[in-house]
């Protein structure tokens, strides 16, 4: 009875609630990182204080660097459950659930129920893929919206003869309309990077497809009016109250982005390369087998194979030429790349394909660095002596790791979970069982990085920046202004309470023209002798690599 009662329930509503229990437990349970997660987050903030939901600010002016759609999303939020950790990332715990229902319904679509759970397994079984939805950027909606903008433009491309010709005209309408809204959405979400890669991937796929049309030009113009129509919801009114600097500005930081590497965030050729790799295990293990020709699939399988590897091949090498390498520039790749995992698992477990000697090299390696990684994070706290000579050179890293933090364990749970699915993954695979190695071992990943975040991402913020964030809390009833030195940084901002009365506040002002208003200083170790010697500030103390200073109002 029971039996029969669970399958009538759909599938989606299963991965509802395993994406609800895998995103929203814990979100509040880390301070935000600086710099993006409270960047943001200060940007939801300073709406909600100032009543101004038209213009992003950041210090009460404005900030040119992104729109405003995904802090509209804070912003609602907080004013729901409250300025808190919880609040700011609870949206993306929302995207982390329709992100899985896509996945599953596109799945379903091109093969049956069985690939699209099988999709959605390999999906939050990958840790950064998973670790997104518990955080509060921007890319998971950003990649969300342009992933269904290109899924409605791909359906343009599809075998349509069951339609007759004036449901097929109807039908393609009705996706190139969708396909413009969501682009648009992602334009709000991150800018016009979104329009860009939807372009490229589609030149790419339209040279794949040996220069076969698939839409008319009345058709793309409906598609570019639909995105200009969606961008300029925000984007146009902005320009019509504030005239077009502001829009300039922006534009101007998209190009800076892409030619230098912006705030000190370089990296070798390769970077995203090898984030992806090791990053979205097991997932990047299998993708390879998907690359290649096969008479399996029918003509719309295949259609969407060459969008979902057009696409993933333009995010890569777009953002490998990009000078600034930032870890989640390439985090659009994460939905083709576990789609053709899942594609090559999906052929294997039917014993459609056979996995050859790059597959078992590559998941060797990526698991033998995952599961070394699990190891000797734990480890490593519990032996924190053994770190500290590396960084005697930088006393700002020395000091960072005499915070008080308990390891335990319990911490080496994650890695068990990890050895036991990537052992049960072999020993199935050599008893034939396939389907059971693939299951057992997804399962288990995704059972690792759940317990991995929970376990080690606090203790890690507690190195890294609690000590700044603690004394920024502290003085967040105070009518005082609160100013760093030598580092950039928005979490005295948000953790401070930033009060509109310090609008555009900057360090000179606040050290000399800020009245008989008390001000605090927080720098970093490292720069601390510099900074007593050149100001005139009493020392209150010194904790975890930064050190605490209130000026002196004579």
């Amino acid at each position: 009875m029971i039996k029969n009662f669970l399958q009538k329930i759909p599938t989606s509503f299963f991965i509802i609630i395993i994406g609800a229990i895998l995103f929203i437990p814990f979100l509040g349970n880390t301070h935000l990182f600086d710099w993006d997660e409270i960047n943001f987050a200060e940007a939801a903030r300073e709406m909600l204080m100032t009543k101004n939901y038209t213009q992003v600010t950041i210090n009460y002016e404005p900030f040119w660097e992104k729109p405003p759609l995904f802090i509209w999303m804070q912003a609602l939020s907080m004013s729901q459950y409250g300025i808190n950790e919880f609040a700011a990332r609870f949206p993306n715990a929302l995207c982390g659930i329709l992100t899985l229902l896509t996945i599953y319904k596109i799945g379903k679509r091109y093969f049956d129920k069985r690939f699209g759970v099988i999709w959605v397994l390999v999906y939050i079984a990958c840790m950064l893929p998973h670790m997104y939805f518990k955080s509060g950027i921007i890319d998971p909606f950003f990649n969300l919206f342009i992933f269904l903008g290109i899924n409605f433009f791909a359906n343009l491309s599809l075998d349509l003869e069951m339609y007759e010709s004036k449901d097929r005209r109807r039908y393609k309408l009705r996706n190139v309309i969708l396909s413009g809204v969501f682009i648009g959405l992602a334009i709000l979400t991150k800018g016009p990077v979104a329009l860009i890669l939807t372009v490229v991937t589609a030149m790419v796929f339209f040279v794949i497809n040996r220069y076969k049309r698939i839409i008319s030009y009345y058709e793309i113009l409906i598609w570019i009016l639909m995105i200009l129509l969606v961008s300029s919801l925000w984007f146009g009114f902005e320009t019509y109250l504030r005239g077009t600097w502001f829009i300039k500005e922006f534009y101007d930081y998209q190009i800076r982005l892409m030619k230098t590497k912006d705030a000190g965030h370089g990296g070798f050729l390769l970077y995203h390369f090898v984030v992806v790799l090791f990053g979205c295990f097991p997932a990047s293990a299998f993708i390879f087998s998907s690359f290649k020709k096969n008479t399996i699939e029918n003509s719309n399988q295949k259609t969407w194979r060459w969008w979902m590897i057009a696409l993933f091949s333009t995010v890569l090498v777009i953002f490998t030429l990009v000078k600034t390498k930032i870890i989640h520039y390439s985090s659009l790749c994460y939905l083709p790349l576990t789609y053709l995992s899942a594609l090559a698992i999906y052929y294997y477990i039917e014993e459609k394909i056979a996995f050859n000697w790059l597959n078992k090299l590559v998941f060797g390696l990526t698991a033998l660095v995952w599961l070394v990684i699990l190891f000797i994070v734990p480890y490593l706290g519990m032996h924190i002596d053994i770190i500290k000579p590396f960084t005697v050179k930088d006393v700002f890293a020395y000091n960072n790791l005499n915070a008080l933090v308990h390891w335990s364990y319990t911490d080496y749970l994650p890695f068990i979970i990890a050895l036991f699915g990537v052992i049960s993954f072999i020993v199935f695979s050599a008893l034939k069982r396939k389907e059971y190695s693939f299951y057992s071992l997804l399962l288990c990943n995704t059972l690792a990085i759940s317990m991995c975040i929970t376990l080690f991402i606090p203790k890690i913020e507690r190195y890294s920046q609690h000590a700044a964030l603690e004394f920024y809390q502290s003085k967040s009833k105070e009518n005082a202004s609160i100013e760093v030195f030598g580092y950039k940084s928005y979490a005295h901002y948000f953790y401070g309470a930033r009060d509109i009365s310090d609008k555009g506040l900057k360090f000179d002002n606040a050290m000399y023209e800020n009245g008989k208003k008390k001000t605090y200083f927080v720098c970093k170790q490292n720069k601390a002798s510099y900074f007593v010697n050149k100001y005139t500030v009493k020392k209150l103390y010194e904790k975890n690599g930064f050190v605490f200073y209130e000026k002196i109002i004579k």
